[in-house]
């Protein structure tokens, strides 16, 4: 069964979509995009991981996924999602694009 997986800032109401894992107890445990692709391997989305670290420091940032218990906090209606699939999300890439780190 998969599950995916977003960094959460609480205080901001940002989230930026990281990809989806097996959610399995055995064998080791990485993020994919859509395609399969290793999320590690998105220079991309690495970019905005860091610079969800940047923005958000001394925030709530959480890592939120599917089953746990942070995600009844989030209203979808009241959150931007980075990288989302819904209309008004913005890509990953425009997220990361004029940000210098």
């Amino acid at each position: 069964m998969s599950d995916s997986a977003s960094l959460v800032c609480f205080d901001c109401r940002v989230a930026l979509r990281l990809g989806f894992f097996w959610n399995a107890p055995e064998g080791p445990r990485y993020l994919f995009d859509r395609d399969g692709r290793p999320s590690s391997a998105s220079a991309d989305r690495s970019r905005a991981v860091w610079r969800m670290f940047a923005d958000h420091v001394y925030h709530e940032l959480r890592l939120v996924a599917e089953q746990s218990a942070d995600l009844g906090r989030m209203d979808r209606s009241r959150f931007l999602i980075i990288g989302g699939a819904e209309e008004g999300d913005p890509p990953i890439a425009e997220y990361v694009a004029d940000w210098p780190g």
